[in-house]
């Protein structure tokens, strides 16, 4: 098969060789293929760049990934955002708004939809699937208005954390936080981010992704890594 990613070919390298000193720093830039129907703008064969940091559940390591993108961005001189959310956080919101557990693929694929399909599209889908949609009304949300919806969320505080450092760097007005990013790849396990460029689809993307590593034989290895297409 032709790989349809970087991600997983390198957490198989990384799974195949436990002795590599950990945090572990890589890229690759090279071809991919998708065999789905492209959408507009989009290719069946194109070039994927990929940077990922194996080893850590550091919000450091998150805050590192984000800080690459935004200087991707500078220097290819391309106006864009990279928004920011994660899923754990988005699940306990879920649950609270009586959304099962074993609902919450099929919600977030819905929800990950929302740029595409709109929100009546999205309430639509979830009403069809059985899902509770009352979760719809609180997308827009700020960080600080969800520590009243779900306190004491380790997620939500590590989330904080990465904003803060954000902050403290001075790229805030290229990252953006949207409680409404999900991203459909089910092998993400914390936060993730999706790079935007004006209209058309995004330009780059990623997230955490801590038992990839696990399902192809390693021991236990978080990872955080995000690309652009």
């Amino acid at each position: 098969g032709l790989r349809f990613d970087q991600t997983v070919p390198t957490s198989r390298v990384v799974a195949n060789n436990p002795q590599l000193q950990k945090p572990f720093k890589r890229y690759q830039i090279d071809r991919v293929w998708r065999y789905d129907r492209p959408q507009a703008q989009r290719y069946r064969e194109f070039t994927q760049a990929d940077y990922d940091i194996f080893g850590t559940k550091s919000p450091l390591a998150d805050f590192e990934i984000i800080a690459i993108t935004v200087d991707v961005l500078k220097k290819l001189n391309l106006k864009g955002k990279v928004v920011v959310n994660d899923r754990r956080v988005l699940e306990e919101l879920a649950i609270k708004n009586g959304i099962n557990k074993e609902q919450i693929v099929e919600c977030f694929r819905s929800i990950d939809k929302l740029d595409k399909i709109e929100m009546k599209g999205v309430e639509k889908e979830l009403k069809d699937k059985g899902i509770n949609t009352k979760i719809l009304g609180q997308l827009n949300l700020s960080l600080e208005k969800l520590e009243k919806e779900i306190p004491g969320s380790v997620a939500l505080q590590e989330l904080k954390k990465v904003f803060a450092l954000v902050k403290e760097t001075g790229i805030q007005e290229y990252v953006q936080f949207d409680l409404s990013l999900a991203r459909g790849l089910e092998y993400y396990t914390g936060i993730v981010f999706e790079v935007k460029s004006g209209v058309g689809p995004s330009i780059g993307g990623g997230g955490r992704y801590d038992k990839l590593i696990q399902t192809y034989g390693g021991p236990e290895t978080p990872a955080v890594g995000s690309s652009f297409g």
